[in-house]
C-alpha cells in the first residue's frame, strides 16, 4: 500500500516528520481505516491548520 500525504501548500520541510508520524500512526490493514486514521492523526495535530489546529474565521467557517 502506498500513502501520499502532505502538510499543506508552502509548509516548511520541518513538518515532514509530523506528516510521517501521522502516516505511521494511521496505518492499518484496511485502506478505509488507513485513510481515516491518517486524516484523523493530522487533524488532531495542532501543527497543521486542520481540525484541532485550525483557525476559525469571524464568519464561522474554517479556513487556512
Amino acid at each position: 500500500m502506498k500513502i501520499i500525504a502532505h502538510g499543506g501548500v508552502g509548509s516548511p520541510r520541518e513538518v515532514d516528520k509530523d506528516v510521517q508520524r501521522a502516516i505511521d500512526n494511521g496505518l492499518s490493514d484496511d485502506i478505509f481505516d488507513t485513510v481515516v486514521g491518517v486524516v484523523s492523526a493530522m487533524e488532531d495535530d495542532p501543527i497543521f491548520n486542520a481540525g484541532t489546529g485550525s483557525r476559525m474565521r469571524l464568519i464561522s467557517f474554517y479556513s487556512d
